[in-house]
């Protein structure tokens, strides 16, 4: 999943039918703002985020799973 397919997912839910209010224009510019700063640290994030497709990405947590299976398996959960 991408930077952008993140945002997406996290603002397309404020633009659906019925999720209207009335706000004063302050508030607005103000809410638009946090929204800038709050993107903006996800992606410098994002960037620093090495591209890996989603196959790799699978087989990478597949094989972290295995290893603490295993682990869990020789020594338990303490």
């Amino acid at each position: 999943m991408t930077a952008l397919n993140i945002r997406h997912e996290i603002t397309m839910p404020l633009f659906q039918p019925n999720n209207h209010a009335i706000v004063p224009i302050e508030t607005d510019e103000r809410m638009l703002q946090q929204r800038e700063k709050t993107f903006s640290v996800l992606d410098r994030i994002w960037e620093k985020v090495p591209a890996v497709s989603e196959k790799a990405a699978q087989a990478n947590i597949g094989q972290a799973i295995a290893e603490g299976r295993a682990e869990i398996a020789l020594n338990g959960l303490n």
